[in-house]
């Protein structure tokens, strides 16, 4: 996922899809305009499932304001269910604030998760806590003795929090 290589069989992607994903990326040439960032999310997540282990589990969230995941749970990778998450990740548009917090604590409940990869173009902009040291140290509590390993792809800056939170886990900042 953005060349990370996905090496957990028990795996979570939480989406940012908040208002700021529909601005365009940096154009492959100066002064060219490139794609809205949640269509570069959408196709690489999309190319990503397709690469996922028949033996996977998994699980995608996407975040704005609110959470609302995907699946009820860490769901088994079968032919429909790739189908279906597909078909999710096609119909996701961009709106709202940034929930970063509320993204985690969602995930961190479900006990069977191992590894998360999350994908956001902005710092905290609403939810429960949004200063980034608070959201790292919630988070380092959390994993304390579950050793959940994070990634976290960065589109459109480069955002302390996401960089603070694969480094804590032992995971990769992109």
């Amino acid at each position: 996922f953005f060349g990370i290589q996905i090496e957990s069989e028990r795996v979570v992607f939480i989406l940012d899809v908040s208002g700021s994903m529909s601005e365009l990326t940096r154009g492959r040439y100066a002064g060219s305009a490139g794609e809205p960032r949640i269509n570069l999310a959408i196709r690489e997540l999309g190319k990503c499932l397709d690469q996922l282990s028949q033996k996977s589990f998994f699980n995608i969230v996407p975040f704005s304001s609110s959470v609302a995941a995907w699946g009820d749970g860490m769901m088994q990778w079968t032919p429909e269910v790739l189908v279906d998450a597909k078909s999710f990740v096609q119909k996701l548009g961009a709106g709202g604030g940034t929930n970063l917090f509320g993204s985690l604590e969602f995930v961190f409940e479900d006990a069977e998760v191992d590894t998360i990869f999350i994908l956001s173009d902005g710092e905290p902009s609403v939810g429960r806590l949004q200063d980034p040291r608070a959201i790292r140290d919630e988070v380092a509590k959390w994993n304390k003795n579950r050793d959940v390993k994070i990634h976290s792809i960065a589109i459109g800056g480069n955002l302390q929090v996401l960089e603070w939170l694969a480094k804590d886990s032992g995971g990769t900042y992109v």
